[in-house]
């Protein structure tokens, strides 16, 4: 048995990119949402870790070769299950410690500029941030950015995950001016890869427009909330969840 990191859509989960909102004065914060470039599959247990990592070295695919039959595979895919168990039940203390379990046996499996490991890192993040411990969660994002930056490059659509996922959490400390960079690059690096209207670019769209809001520059939100809207609609259809979110950000900012 060895590890499945298998890709899905770029959308959010309940951790904390659930479209939560909350008070800010008498004014109701827009919802945001994180990135997910991948999840930890339960249902296969394969390492297609080189989907992420192959740009990286070509010493990759042979390292990625490497590790199948690693004693530690077996126990990184049982705390996995664990982990996501205890995700799904809002135990989130628990499932941290869990993550930070599965981050030491990782960091002995692979290198440390490994792009699996920022993976990892993220989802230990998210866990502390689902706890509210936004301190604590920065520095494992900016790890994980880092390691996406020097394996993959600046470019590349998952550097751009992490860039909005470190945006997010310096949001939720209040330290918009310095979110409000990373989620403008993030946006630029979809724009490019994906084009104009796909719906990963309503996400980063709709992300600087939360942190604008918070930063009371209201001209520009209503344009990027009209526009993360145009592009779920005809992508994703009117009865789309991400549709009715964005509705409710628009909704909010007009109030």
């Amino acid at each position: 048995m060895t590890i499945l990191f298998s890709l899905f859509a770029l959308v959010g989960n309940t951790c904390r990119d659930s479209g939560k909102t909350r008070r800010l004065s008498t004014k109701k914060r827009l919802s945001r949402q994180a990135s997910r470039t991948l999840a930890i599959s339960l249902v296969a247990i394969i390492p297609v870790l080189l989907t992420e990592i192959s740009h990286a070295t070509p010493l990759v695919a042979e390292q990625a070769v490497a590790i199948q039959g690693n004693k530690n595979n077996a126990n990184i895919n049982e705390l996995i299950e664990q982990a996501e168990k205890l995700r799904t039940e809002r135990k989130f203390s628990a499932a941290a410690a869990t993550w930070q379990q599965i981050l030491v046996i990782a960091e002995k499996t692979f290198n440390p500029d490994n792009s699996a490991i920022s993976t990892i890192l993220e989802r230990l993040a998210d866990m502390k941030s689902a706890q509210g411990e936004y301190a604590n969660a920065e520095p494992l994002y900016r790890r994980s950015l880092a390691i996406r930056k020097t394996a993959l490059g600046t470019d590349h659509l998952y550097f751009a995950v992490s860039l909005n996922n470190l945006a997010i959490n310096l949001s939720d400390q209040g330290k918009y001016s310095a979110a409000e960079p990373l989620i403008r690059q993030a946006l630029a690096i979809r724009e490019k890869a994906l084009g104009p209207n796909h719906p990963d670019v309503a996400l980063s769209l709709s992300n600087l427009a939360s942190i604008l809001d918070d930063q009371g520059q209201y001209l520009e939100v209503e344009a990027l909330i009209q526009r993360a809207l145009s592009i779920r609609e005809k992508a994703l259809g009117r009865d789309h969840a991400d549709v009715a979110l964005t509705l409710n950000n628009l909704a909010h900012h007009l109030s």
